[in-house]
């Protein structure tokens, strides 16, 4: 959230909703951060967003919602910097490795926050199911930009590769959190180890149609 969003005034004192609704969930991310979902009261992250409880609920209806309007805020800086990254680069070794480091840089810099957003958020089922199929959208929309394609890509392996991304991408952030020692370039090596192979071989299967079984 910018700076603007604490000093700006607005007539009447009346604060736009879309920035309201920001002060709110910058205030019930630090707090969730800080204690844990469980640890933390909705009294409490409307008393640090200095607006009432009954607003807080009118505006996310429960404290499942307001982590779920957390994770999805996280996210979206999450995603923005993967996609900025990725469009950077000029080959797909490179546009993967840039994609892996701004994650892991994502998740060292967000480490306080990382196991409750991207942890308790996976609790609430639908909702965030509906935010990890956002995530691996980007994801295949990524491999489908990537340079080299030769032919159209297969739409239905593109979206299970980007669902395998998913996942192991959030599993080695987990191991990152509990392993701080490890440099970010080690741990960024260990994603590509396991993600290159697959990418690397994307657009010359997809030329000739050649299935990953046809090889064997």
């Amino acid at each position: 959230m910018s700076d603007a969003t604490h000093t700006a005034t607005y007539p009447r004192g009346r604060t736009p909703r879309a920035v309201r609704e920001a002060q709110m969930v910058a205030a019930a991310e630090r707090l969730f951060s800080e204690r844990g979902y469980h640890g933390v009261s909705m009294d409490e992250i409307a008393a640090a967003s200095g607006i009432s409880k009954p607003m807080l609920y009118e505006y996310f209806g429960s404290k499942e919602g307001l982590l779920l309007a957390c994770v999805e805020r996280a996210r979206g800086r999450l995603f923005e910097e993967i996609a900025a990254a990725v469009r950077r680069a000029d080959t797909p070794e490179r546009a993967l490795r840039a994609g892996i480091e701004a994650f892991i840089a994502f998740a060292d810099e967000q480490r306080a926050t990382w196991v409750v957003l991207f942890g308790e958020g996976g609790r609430f089922g639908e909702a965030a199911g509906a935010i990890r199929a956002e995530q691996s959208g980007l994801i295949a929309q990524l491999l489908r930009e990537l340079p080299g394609w030769t032919a159209e890509p297969d739409a239905e392996r593109l979206d299970a590769i980007a669902h395998v991304f998913v996942g192991a991408a959030e599993a080695i952030a987990f191991w990152a959190v509990d392993h701080p020692e490890t440099p970010l370039e080690r741990v960024a090596e260990h994603l590509m180890a396991v993600l290159w192979p697959v990418v690397r071989e994307l657009p010359s299967r997809a030329a000739t149609g050649e299935r990953w079984d046809d090889a064997r």
